[in-house]
């Protein structure tokens, strides 16, 4: 790390390992947000599904959990990220009772296969079920 850096905490968007984690494209998401009742056109919902946007509507947020089924604090998690000093100043966080994570991209995209991967073993498993098969009548 240059001198002229320093390390900051910001929440980190987990829409991608939730994604990952469901076995669901973006495209998807959308479809349900939109079959839920969420006004969004879709240049704006894929606008905004990128890690580090800016502001967000609450209520496509919602319609996000919804979406999912996950609880809202799954949505995002706090990292700690390098920022240098010519940058703007940071804003006033309360580290006390923050554990904070270090951002790594070769990691999280690892993550994100994993659970790609329990996905597709969980929806296996569950077609792994009780097999019928029909069994043709004799002829005679």
């Amino acid at each position: 790390m240059n001198e002229n850096s320093k390390t900051e905490l910001r929440l980190r968007f987990r829409i991608a390992m939730l994604l990952g984690e469901q076995d669901i494209t973006l495209k998807q998401l959308y479809d349900r947000v939109t079959q839920l009742g969420c006004e969004v056109s879709s240049s704006h919902f894929y606008r905004h599904m990128k890690p580090y946007h800016s502001p967000m509507r609450m209520d496509l947020l919602t319609y996000v959990v919804q979406a999912l089924h996950i609880q809202p604090s799954e949505l995002f998690d706090l990292v700690e990220v390098s920022v240098s000093d010519d940058s703007k100043p940071p804003r006033a966080i309360d580290k006390s009772n923050v554990a904070p994570v270090k951002a790594d991209k070769k990691a999280e995209s690892e993550k994100v296969e994993k659970a790609r991967t329990k996905a597709k073993l969980k929806r296996k498993e569950a077609m792994l079920g009780t097999h019928i098969s029909l069994v043709p009548e004799n002829k005679k």
